[in-house]
């Protein structure tokens, strides 16, 4: 045998040894490693299994629901019952646990259903050591009524319909403006009230209950007058057969017509001038411009003036 092949033979041996001593440690490492990787195997699958023992024993733990941040109309005494309504709404039970991992994100869901119609936006849900759900959400607040038929509905300054359906006679003393002579049926709840005619009456009662003269207000009339029955807008004062001529609906004025926020400043003005809107006359015309009133100093009726049968105004709240 050559030199060469002699030291090839020997490194074919030294490599053969070195490999056969790397599995007898390897395999010794591996039996060794292995007991103790199945002992904690086996001690995680048992607390585990106790876990879920003693959580399947373990009562639920009841929900409690806080309200954050509620608006001052909101927190009011005798609004308690749409705080009720929105717990009802959130889909909780006596049987929901406060520690699901789930609970947050569902209630969040069930609140943002537009059929819920008090809440705007869910902001967050959050919970709260001791069982608590802290909520946070933007509600839509009611600023008048729509009167359709024999019943009053709720809307908000969008012209959404909220929760209920209330008789003419309940309504009253809401310190909210009705508005009649609406043609078109409610809506379901969470939805805007059909009608570009509608919601532009609805923006007007958004701006006039916040008017320092708005408990003068018994109601919004809207009539349609001419061939092509162009939407008018009438104001009723708390003093029967008197009635104010608003006119064209916002953004809808002819040219020689006062605008909206002229009109508010006129009603302010004769308020802060006489301590009425109405000036205790049975017919004031807002339209004339500039800046103006028209006063009738006549002793017609509010509906001889508007040229109107008296009967139209029979659907006055009240």
């Amino acid at each position: 045998m050559s030199a060469r092949s002699k030291r090839k033979s020997a490194r074919s041996r030294i490599v053969a040894a070195l490999t056969s001593r790397a599995r007898f440690f390897a395999g010794g490492l591996a039996r060794r490693l292995t007991l103790p990787a199945l002992l904690l195997t086996a001690v995680g699958v048992l607390l585990w299994r106790l876990e879920m023992h003693v959580a399947e024993r373990r009562p639920p733990e009841p929900v409690q629901i806080q309200w954050a941040e509620l608006p001052d109309w909101l927190a009011e005494p005798g609004n308690e019952h749409i705080l009720a309504d929105l717990r009802a709404c959130s889909g909780l039970t006596d049987a929901d646990d406060w520690n699901d991992s789930d609970l947050v994100a569902r209630v969040a869901a069930e609140l943002s259903r537009p059929d819920v119609g008090w809440v705007r936006d869910v902001r967050r849900v959050m919970k709260i050591p001791g069982g608590t759900l802290r909520i946070y959400c933007d509600f839509r607040r009611p600023v008048a009524w729509v009167r359709f038929g024999r019943y009053d509905y709720l809307v908000d300054a969008d012209g959404v319909r909220l929760p209920g359906r209330y008789r003419r006679e309940s309504s009253g003393g809401s310190g909210l403006v009705p508005v009649v002579g609406v043609r078109t049926p409610p809506p379901p709840v969470g939805a805007p009230w059909p009608g570009h005619d509608v919601g532009s009456v609805i923006q007007v009662a958004a701006l006039l209950e916040r008017q320092p003269f708005s408990r003068q207000l018994a109601g919004m009339q809207l009539r349609r007058t001419g061939s092509n029955d162009v939407p008018e807008l009438i104001l009723l004062t708390d003093q029967n057969e008197s009635c104010i001529r608003w006119g064209s609906l916002p953004g809808e004025e002819a040219a020689d017509e006062n605008k909206a926020f002229d009109k508010i400043t006129l009603l302010n003005d004769m308020y802060e001038e006489s301590g009425r809107i109405d000036q205790n006359s049975a017919f004031i015309d807002l339209t004339i411009a500039p800046d103006r009133v028209g006063i009738s100093e006549s002793s017609a009726s509010a509906a001889e003036v508007l040229g109107v049968a008296a009967g139209e105004f029979l659907a006055r709240p009240g």
